[in-house]
């Protein structure tokens, strides 16, 4: 316990002098009788010991209210954790290679929603946000903690919503207006494709640039192997068949991976290529594990203020004091 002003404790010093005073002042009670001696028999000891009680409790009544000023607060240090999470902007390739169907038995665009989303699940305390990108780049969820939302997105995000083609310099620039104004310590985003920019008026070089000079990692993920496989399409007559050109000869999708790599050495994040399910977790553990969310110990001080506990009592003291003078003391001091 500490004294807010222990200074005004001083104030004691009087009030303890002016009761040692009175203690040796003797007070004269004057009534009107013929002779005092026939009052020996009404003297009572239990109305002498409430007539000490009472200036007992006047006492403690100055004393309290000399302690009230001096304000006692009982103070305990508090330690707790804080975690200064990470801002995390995902970016998925949704063109229609990404039905190829060499992550079997499930196509690259379902494995690809799958371990993201296992990916989120880990990161509790960052905000993700989600951008999927194909001839555009369009934003499905902003910077959120909300990850129950983010799950809903990704499940409803299916191949060509954003176009066929692949605008990675768009997206990277999407992402980077994702991030503007965030105040994360670390701000990072995952770029995941598996084709080579061939759509938007953005290079991703240029976009890549512009990161590093924002101090954003990136880290690209290419899915798939470099010869390619075959893209399954959807025929409302002929049902499921594959891409073929014009000759007749199968359409096979392309992989480079060349920017990809310049985009991750440029703004200090990695490089990774999956070519099948296990690779891929293996891919968003080791971000995972790079990515650590700082922990920060914080010391906070919890006051108790006893003041109005003191006044309180005072107020009892004084009360009890008044009802031993009105209901037991009538007549024995004045």
């Amino acid at each position: 316990m500490i004294l807010k002003y222990p200074m005004v404790l001083l104030l004691l010093i009087p009030v303890i002098g002016l009761f040692a005073y009175f203690r040796t002042v003797k007070i004269t009670h004057a009534i009107r009788f013929p002779k005092g001696a026939w009052l020996a028999p009404l003297a009572s000891k239990r109305g002498a010991r409430l007539l000490r009680l009472t200036t007992i409790l006047e006492c403690a009544v100055l004393i309290l209210c000399v302690l009230a000023l001096a304000q006692p607060q009982w103070v305990k240090a508090k330690r707790y954790s804080t975690k200064a999470g990470i801002d995390i902007v995902a970016m998925l390739d949704t063109s229609g290679s990404m039905n190829a169907e060499d992550f079997k038995p499930k196509n690259r665009m379902e494995v690809a929603k799958e371990t993201l989303n296992q990916f989120i699940k880990k990161r509790k305390d960052d905000r993700v946000g989600l951008i999927i990108f194909g001839n555009d780049a369009l934003t499905k969820a902003p910077l959120t903690y909300d990850h129950g939302i983010l799950t809903h997105h990704i499940r409803q995000t299916t191949v060509g919503d954003a176009g066929e083609g692949t605008a990675i310099g768009l997206a990277i620039a999407t992402g980077l207006n994702r991030l503007k104004g965030a105040k994360a310590v670390s701000k990072i985003m995952i770029l995941i494709t598996d084709g080579v920019n061939n759509s938007g008026q953005i290079d991703p070089i240029s976009a890549a640039t512009l990161a590093k000079e924002k101090g954003i990692k990136i880290y690209t993920i290419g899915i798939g192997t470099k010869e390619g496989a075959p893209i399954p399409i959807y025929h409302p007559t002929y049902g499921k068949t594959y891409a073929r050109y014009p000759n007749g000869q199968l359409q096979m999708t392309e992989f480079d991976d060349t920017v990809l790599k310049s985009i991750a050495e440029m703004t200090n994040g990695k490089y990774f290529n999956a070519t099948n399910t296990n690779e891929l977790n293996n891919v968003y553990n080791e971000i995972n594990d790079l990515e650590k969310t700082i922990i920060q110990t914080t010391k906070e001080w919890v006051v108790f203020d006893w003041f109005p506990a003191i006044i309180g009592l005072i107020l009892c003291l004084i009360v009890i004091k008044e009802v031993i003078v009105l209901t037991r003391l009538v007549g024995v001091r004045t």
